[in-house]
């Protein structure tokens, strides 16, 4: 539970907002109980701004619209915004508790190789003895076990839900596929990623992106986002990823399908046979280290490279 005014912290809004207590958050007007905000967004086939007054007669105590939504004889709270989707993801986080920011989290984007990376790197930091969890295709994997979440990359709302039961559960790392239907819909607009990874780029969902420039750009955001203390890991393998290192901050990590350097060249990574071949150079004059991962395929060898 969070005082309304607390819950739109960093947003710009216009309305009258006082210290109501709120309960829960949704922008499922069928999810509305007592004392709930309701975030009316625009969705694909639904605009939540019809369900206004069904959401008050749950019990919504107050309620997000956007700038041009225009109402009368309403007794509650009405906080207009820009645009609401983008203010679910600053509310949601504000609701529970930034836990992203206390969370280490690698996110994945890419039309191919998602879901592999992801297990992957979860499963490598978990064999580390990490306590880690994961997001993405196969479901939220939480303290609980593995659950359905319907999306590659879930709405704000449960995202933020996510994280905090995370953080709660002694959970310290997470990997997470990032789509990009969630960079787009502002999803992921307030989740703290430590290291960006792309996988490659290829035709995907053109039906909703019309060109292959809208389907990069969305996907683009990703690293645009990441500051000069997080990370980028690209595969240079692709003609979109000159595009991505000249756009972010971050430090870079690249591949080109036979060899990845660190920022430092305190690790190679190349490809050698069939397998995977990880040379870590140990200073101080120490002994290198090998290990191998016996994956075959080349789009699982480059999927292992960058994890």
């Amino acid at each position: 539970m969070k005082k309304l005014n607390q819950i739109l912290n960093g947003i710009q809004y216009d309305g009258l907002i006082d210290e109501r207590s709120i309960e829960s958050i949704t922008y499922d007007s069928r999810k509305v109980k007592l004392n709930s905000l309701f975030i009316a967004i625009n969705g694909y086939k639904n605009d939540g701004h019809k369900y206004i007054n069904e959401a008050i007669k749950l019990g919504a105590a107050a309620i997000v619209v956007n700038s041009n939504y225009e109402y009368k004889n309403i007794n509650i709270p009405i906080i207009k915004v820009k645009n609401s989707r983008i203010a679910m993801s600053k509310i949601s986080s504000n609701f529970f508790n930034n836990c992203s920011s206390k969370i280490k989290i690698v996110g994945i984007t890419g039309t191919n190789g998602k879901t592999t990376v992801t297990q992957l790197v979860d499963h490598i930091l978990k064999f580390n003895n990490y306590s880690s969890s994961s997001i993405g295709t196969l479901g939220f994997q939480g303290p609980n076990g593995l659950s359905s979440t319907g999306f590659t990359t879930p709405e704000s709302v449960e995202l933020q839900n996510m994280f905090q039961t995370l953080y709660l559960g002694g959970v310290t790392h997470l990997t997470m596929e990032i789509s990009s239907h969630a960079l787009s819909l502002s999803r992921v607009e307030d989740v703290n990623v430590d290291i960006g990874v792309f996988t490659n780029l290829t035709p995907e969902h053109l039906d909703f992106y019309k060109s292959m420039d809208n389907y990069f750009n969305a996907k683009l955001k990703l690293f645009t986002k990441l500051s000069n203390n997080k990370i980028a890991i690209i595969n240079n393998d692709n003609k979109y990823s000159r595009k991505i290192i000249n756009s972010t901050k971050a430090k870079i990590l690249t591949l080109n399908g036979k060899i990845a350097y660190t920022i430092d060249d305190n690790l190679t990574i190349g490809c050698k046979s069939n397998s995977i071949q990880i040379l870590e150079l140990q200073r101080q004059g120490k002994k290198k280290q090998t290990a191998k991962e016996f994956l075959l395929g080349k789009k699982i060898k480059k999927n292992s490279i960058l994890t």
